[in-house]
């Protein structure tokens, strides 16, 4: 059987030179600062003994996708991941320690500490590296964000695409999105369930599902829309039974949200990137009158910058 491609995988190997090496701009070094400005010493931390509904809940307030797990010497331990949850909860491989030790039962799934899903084997950067090679560990990993460490390995803060695009972004100015969008855009069906989006995003690598009623845009639904309807606590308004399987069989419906930025394919870069900054959107779908004929994510944004 032919193994999928994660989309992923083909964003960040259009970026490589023959190499593998990044082909970055000489003058990307004129607007990165040092990287202590680049920090970002907001992200909530979790603790290994933090439950997933901590997680999620953590990611819902603070709109942050991965989240560190630290010890009560703040050395970090780890990293949770949106996606971790996704996986967990009905897309991926994860899903098994539930069926294994909860008997599908969610409360207890959501209750389970973070130890059983984070991720242990964590690239992190010291606090003093360049900020360049921080940028280079990124795309070479295809990361989104990246824990900072001190020489002793306690943790200080975050790097991530947000944070980078806001000194970038100007750099794509005279750039058109069509030169840059992922083209390969999947998408789901109106009428498919939660648990068919979870596991469409663990298979294919992405985060943001253009929802299509034939060939109707009808909304989105991202990892974002699915952590907040747990994290927020509202899942168990739809629940009778409370189980993963309910909650994998609920209606797409519930978490689709018809509030995304729109980007058309002539259209300057810089200017969709400024419409996304001040909406807080980390994405726009690029559209030619109905259609979706691409997607401009943080991470194409910054790849623009650094390589055109």
């Amino acid at each position: 059987m032919k193994r999928p491609v994660y989309r992923r995988v083909v964003e960040k190997n259009r970026w490589l030179r023959s190499d593998g090496k990044p082909n970055f701009r000489d003058n990307i070094h004129e607007v990165i600062p040092k990287l202590q400005p680049l920090l970002d010493k907001k992200v909530p931390t979790l603790s290994e003994v933090s439950t997933v509904l901590n997680a999620a809940e953590a990611m819902t307030s603070s709109s942050k996708r991965v989240l560190p797990v630290v010890d009560p010497g703040n050395n970090l331990g780890g990293v949770v991941a949106g996606m971790d949850i996704i996986e967990y909860l009905g897309g991926g491989q994860k899903y098994r320690i539930i069926a294994q030790r909860f008997g599908d039962r969610i409360y207890d799934a959501l209750y389970a500490h973070v130890r059983n899903i984070m991720t242990t084997k964590v690239i992190s950067v010291d606090i003093d590296t360049d900020p360049m090679k921080v940028i280079e560990v990124m795309v070479l990993n295809g990361l989104g964000a990246v824990p900072v460490v001190e020489e002793d390995g306690k943790f200080v803060g975050m790097i991530t695409e947000e944070i980078l695009t806001r000194y970038v972004h100007a750099l794509v100015r005279g750039t058109t999105v069509s030169e840059v969008m992922s083209k390969s855009v999947i998408s789901i069906a109106r009428e498919a369930s939660i648990g068919a989006a979870l596991k469409l995003m663990v298979s294919t690598g992405v985060r943001r599902l253009p929802v299509v009623d034939g060939a109707v845009l009808r909304g989105v639904v991202t990892w974002r829309e699915i952590i907040g309807f747990v994290g927020s606590h509202e899942v168990f308004n739809h629940l009778k039974e409370y189980t993963v399987t309910e909650f994998n069989d609920l209606p797409l419906a519930l978490v689709t949200t018809t509030d995304f930025e729109r980007a058309s394919p002539g259209e300057d870069l810089a200017d969709v990137v400024i419409r996304m900054k001040e909406r807080g959107k980390d994405y726009a779908l690029v559209m030619r009158g109905d259609e979706v004929v691409g997607i401009i994510t943080e991470r194409d944004i910054l790849y623009a910058a650094l390589t055109r």
